[in-house]
């Protein structure tokens, strides 16, 4: 494709594509007009090379981080970094070549040489519709509705923000340590492919948490209460709104849990806070829906996979309750996008329905992949979507947001009034697994008693012990959508190697019957 033709093709980059998102913006241009040229220039090189299609990621990402801790800021760091992914296809195979932002200028032998790695890997044999949802012609450009730049505050201010959280804290005497934390993200990408597409699209995260720890000195405990909220794609002003409330709650919790006494173990109705259900769906089932699991190709042995490419259609993973989505259009979302990293328009398409399997996230590589004893799935089953985790490395599968449906309408007041005897818990806390990820043990950072339908004492030292399949059936309603909590990880990689670009979890409170709850040793 020559360069003169692969320009008229971009011309359509003036009308703005229309997508089921809040805001599509005419113009944002992430890059300088020489930038936008040399990456044309990258992709008509390669067509030129004899790429049968060719696509160019530009990536400007910025970082700021900071943590107070007590009284003194520890630490802080501020990065950027940027470059361009260039990737073709020639015969079935990828080959790609990440060119640091200095060295822009050198992009035709970046682009032969991504052509002759094309050409050197191994044809998977048999040509995957891995192009087919890929935007052809067109683009527009896109950023979250109502959200503006974080780096745009003055970093003083957020500083005394973070200070002004743990001296709150530090002013209860059996609050002896508290900690604060900050994480501005920015990421602005421009895409082109030789469909004639090109996409412009700007991304902002800014992240406020917190943690308290009280001491008892009588019982020598110590017991800790994090904020609830999350990481979500917002600014500054949603970050900060109405944390000062939540410090308040979380320090009230903190204390109280330090009198309370042990659970008795026994099997619990039990109502779950969406600020805890996200971070188990998230822990226990989603890593079934990862399509390397399910290929084989996460170094298990077969019999600790619970999910097989058969099963996609028929396997019933939980209760008929259960009701999944994947969303890319999910407002405050963490994968959020107007298209993804390989130019395929945001949508949505259910994963879980009636608790029964439908689809799976795939991409490129999936598809690509020659050593695969069974074929990855297709068409209705699959739902293509790749992000780049970094400006040098490739798209690559990634986990959508999570979107649980919600149920009948019931409030969270409501599902707790539905319970006789029973347990309400809340509070992301560590859960453990088994290696095949089919059983889990969890502890609640809150927990209270609820009897004749309404809240009691609260309790403590309350830990659950059950497997993934018998806790997603015993699900028995979901609360309304009102109540939805998104909770999103900046960092999935801590707890799957194998996912390593953030995403929401959106779930509202949830009823599950018979749950079985264990109390923890005695730690006096």
């Amino acid at each position: 494709m020559k360069r003169r033709t692969f320009i008229q093709s971009t011309a359509l980059f003036g009308s703005v594509l229309t997508l089921p998102f809040p805001e599509i913006m005419r113009s944002a241009p992430p890059l300088p007009a020489e930038s936008g040229r040399l990456i044309e220039d990258a992709v008509s090189a390669a067509m030129d090379e004899g790429a049968e299609y060719a696509e160019a990621l530009f990536i400007t990402e910025r970082n700021r981080n900071m943590q107070v801790r007590k009284n003194a800021l520890h630490g802080v760091h501020d990065g950027e970094e940027a470059g361009l992914l260039l990737r073709v296809r020639i015969h079935g195979s990828w080959g790609a070549v990440a060119v640091p932002v200095h060295r822009l200028g050198e992009l035709r032998p970046a682009a032969r040489q991504a052509c002759a790695f094309a050409r050197i890997a191994v044809n998977p044999g048999g040509e995957a519709p891995v192009l087919a949802e890929r935007l052809r012609g067109g683009g527009g450009s896109w950023k979250p509705e109502g959200v503006t730049d974080p780096f745009l505050v003055n970093p003083e201010e957020k500083v005394e923000f973070l200070k002004d959280l743990t001296a709150r804290a530090l002013k209860i005497t059996q609050i002896p340590y508290a900690v604060s934390n900050l994480f501005d993200r920015k990421r602005v990408t421009s895409f082109i492919n030789s469909h004639g597409t090109r996409t412009e699209q700007q991304r902002f995260i800014s992240y406020v948490n917190f943690a308290v720890t009280a001491f008892h000195q009588q019982k020598r405990r110590m017991d800790t209460r994090s904020s609830e909220r999350e990481a979500r794609m917002t600014d500054w002003n949603g970050a900060t709104q109405g944390m000062q409330s939540e410090l308040e709650t979380a320090m009230q919790e903190v204390l109280r849990r330090q009198q309370a006494k042990p659970v008795e173990a026994a099997s619990y109705d039990m109502v779950i806070h969406p600020s805890l259900l996200w971070y188990l769906l998230r822990e226990t089932l989603l890593p079934h829906l990862d399509i390397r699991r399910i290929l084989g190709r996460d170094g298990l042995a077969p019999a600790d996979r619970w999910v097989s490419v058969e099963d996609i259609g028929t396997k019933r993973m939980g209760s008929d309750a259960l009701q999944l989505r994947a969303d890319a259009t999910l407002q405050g979302g963490l994968a959020s996008i107007g298209w993804d990293d390989s130019g395929r328009v945001a949508s949505q398409r259910d994963l879980i329905s009636g608790g029964v399997l439908q689809c799976v996230p795939v991409s490129d590589e999936i598809y690509g992949a020659h050593h695969a004893t069974v074929s990855p799935p297709q068409g209705q089953h699959a739902y293509p979507f790749s992000l780049a985790a970094a400006w040098n490395t490739a798209p690559g599968l990634a986990m959508p947001n999570i979107v649980m449906k919600e149920g009948p309408g019931k409030h969270l007041n409501a599902l707790i009034g539905s319970v006789d005897k029973g347990l309400f818990v809340k509070g992301r806390a560590t859960v453990i697994m088994n290696e095949a990820k089919t059983l889990f043990r969890v502890r609640p950072q809150a927990a209270w008693m609820i009897r004749s339908g309404a809240i009691g004492d609260m309790v403590s030292d309350v830990e659950i012990e059950t497997s993934v399949e018998a806790f997603w059936n015993s699900l028995r309603e979901v609360g309304r959508s009102e109540d939805t909590f998104h909770g999103g990880d900046l960092f999935p990689m801590s707890s799957f190697p194998l996912w390593d670009t953030p995403f929401t979890v959106a779930t509202p409170p949830a009823l599950f019957s018979a749950v079985p709850v264990y109390r923890v040793e005695d730690r006096s």
